[in-house]
């Protein structure tokens, strides 16, 4: 997991603290967290059973939302069976979560076929982390552009035509380990 930087006092960089996904029971599907403040199980866990609490189970509305839960904000939005949430600073500005939420649904929208359900996320979980790693590093927010994102993230299999003679030794070992990956599902 990676670690948050500390930037210097004063510098206002767009920062997320984290983006999780879960099911509508609280249960998380995908998550990944940038605070050091959320740098072990126990709190990342404390976390999404506060913010699944304050949501509610029966809350499915088609837009998106902001809720304040301990010292973050979380704005979130229900698809399916599933809420995305991203997690920002209380100090932040909602607008800037917002933007990272509607490129993160957008691009999941776009690379995952048939919607942005609990088992389509489950089996696509690979293409749900290369859309976090694209849009935010260490919790620094990169890019907010869906469609970048889909492009980059998308080239990533450009890698997989590429004949094994002809690929650099990195190329080689994602190309095994997503074989050996797909030989256990």
């Amino acid at each position: 997991m990676a670690t948050a930087f500390n930037y210097p006092p004063g510098l206002m960089m767009p920062m997320v603290k984290a983006i999780v996904i879960m099911d509508m029971e609280g249960k998380r599907i995908a998550s990944k967290f940038f605070d050091k403040a959320f740098s072990d199980e126990k709190s990342q866990t404390a976390l999404e059973k506060k913010v699944i609490a304050k949501i509610g189970r029966a809350t499915t509305r088609a837009d998106a939302d902001a809720i304040a839960v301990d010292n973050v904000v979380v704005v979130y939005k229900h698809c399916t069976d599933a809420v995305i949430c991203v997690v920002g600073g209380d100090l932040d500005n909602e607008l800037i979560n917002l933007s990272v939420l509607t490129c993160f649904e957008a691009s999941l929208a776009t690379l995952i076929r048939g919607g942005l359900s609990k088992r389509a996320l489950s089996e696509n979980l690979d293409i749900v982390l290369l859309v976090i790693d694209e849009m935010i590093d260490h919790g620094l927010l990169m890019e907010t552009d869906w469609q970048a994102v889909v492009e980059r993230a998308s080239m990533s299999g450009a890698e997989r035509n590429i004949p094994l003679s002809e690929q650099t030794l990195s190329q080689a070992f994602v190309s095994a380990r997503e074989q050996l990956i797909k030989s256990f599902r």
